[in-house]
Formats: structure tokens, C-alpha cells, sequence
């Protein structure tokens, strides 16, 4: 009877040890593979973190779409283009002939070497300089500064967007008159257009400061 009983525990031992040791590889599984709730929105987790990163950055872009540029930056280029402005618009009449009278508007003088003066303004040993190539030479200099500077300001992303076409518009419109009250064509192109370029471009330093 003891024999029994004990052969009985024996084959019942392995079976025993067999279900708990499956048991816990049940477990193992359940804890690691199988999905959970918390398991798929980890999972998910990413998916929904790339989404807001996205939307996040998509609204990012679109705030800032047109940032503002530096107003120090504008500032000095804006006054850059106006004293160039100011010395095309000097030069000619450095270089123009005393005896010829008129308006400086309404034709560009030719510079005369003959008959070109030095102002006595001048020290003494600048006027062996005072030539009519060392004038024109600073008025093509200026001439390509004054749009260089005026290229810069309307090529930032907020102006180009914002102002060009309106101040594309304001020299057109300011042009059309100017065409027709002024004969030379030198003065429309040397004078005249910077000029209104100069004034659509502080119009528009001011309502960028004003409006933002």
C-alpha cells in the first residue's frame, strides 16, 4: 500500500512541476507579449508624440512665417540708401557749368573737364583729384550702394511678402507723372527713381515699426 502511494506521488511530482513551471511561463508571456492597454499606448506613444511634433512645428512655421527683420539692420540700410540718394543727387551739380542756368531736375549736365572748377571747400591738394572721372566714379559708386542697400531691405522674407508690391505700385504711380514733366532721361533714372524709392522705403521702415 505504501509502495502505491508513493509510486502515485512520484508520477503526480512531474506533472505537478510541469503545470507550475508552464505557469509561469504563462505569466512570463502574458507579461511580455501579450498586449496590454498600457502596452498599445506605449506603442502608440511615439505615433502621437511624432503628430505633435509636427503640428508643432507646422504652427511654428506658420507664426513665423515672416519674421521681422532687425530693425538696426533696416535702419542703417535705409540710411544708407538716403545719403547715397543725397550724394547722386549733389554730384551733378558739382560738375555742372556756371553759365549754364536751369533747374537740376529737369536735365543731367554733362561734366565739362575744361571748364571744371574745384569748390574751395576743397583742401589744395584735393583739387589735382577733382576730376571728371573721379566724379563719376563716385557717382556710379553711389549709385550701386543706393540699390544694393534698397535690393537687401525688400529681399528679407516679411518685406518681400508684405511691401514689395505695394511700393512696386507707389513707383509706378509715382513715375507716370515724372515721365512726362521731365525731358531727360538721365534725370528719371539718376534722380527721380531713387528718390521715390528712397520714400517707399522709409514708408515702409515706419509701418514696420508702428504696425509690429
Amino acid at each position: 500500500m505504501l509502495k502505491i502511494t508513493t509510486s502515485l506521488l512520484r508520477s503526480q511530482l512531474p506533472f505537478s512541476n510541469g503545470s507550475s513551471s508552464m505557469s509561469i511561463v504563462e505569466q512570463a508571456k502574458v507579461q511580455h507579449v501579450s498586449p496590454c492597454p498600457w502596452s498599445t499606448g506605449d506603442q502608440e506613444n511615439p505615433t502621437v508624440a511624432s503628430s505633435h511634433q509636427k503640428l508643432m512645428v507646422r504652427w511654428a512655421v506658420e507664426v513665423g512665417h515672416h519674421p521681422r527683420p532687425p530693425l538696426l539692420q533696416t535702419s542703417i540700410l535705409t540710411t544708407l540708401a538716403l545719403g547715397s540718394t543725397f550724394t547722386i543727387n549733389l554730384l551733378p551739380t558739382l560738375f555742372r557749368k556756371p553759365s549754364v542756368n536751369g533747374n537740376c531736375w529737369t536735365k543731367f549736365p554733362a561734366c565739362d573737364s575744361t571748364s571744371l572748377q574745384a569748390p574751395t571747400i576743397l583742401p589744395s591738394f584735393l583739387h589735382p583729384v577733382f576730376t571728371c572721372e573721379t566724379l563719376l566714379s563716385m557717382l556710379c559708386m553711389f549709385i550701386f550702394i543706393h540699390w544694393a542697400c534698397i535690393s537687401v531691405l525688400f529681399q528679407t522674407a516679411r518685406w518681400r511678402e508684405r511691401y514689395l508690391p505695394k511700393a512696386l505700385y507707389a513707383v509706378v504711380i509715382g513715375m507716370i507723372p515724372a515721365i512726362y514733366a521731365v525731358d531727360d532721361s538721365a534725370v528719371l533714372i539718376l534722380k527721380i527713381l531713387p528718390t521715390i524709392s528712397d520714400i517707399c522705403a522709409v514708408a515702409c521702415l515706419g509701418l514696420d515699426c508702428l504696425l509690429y
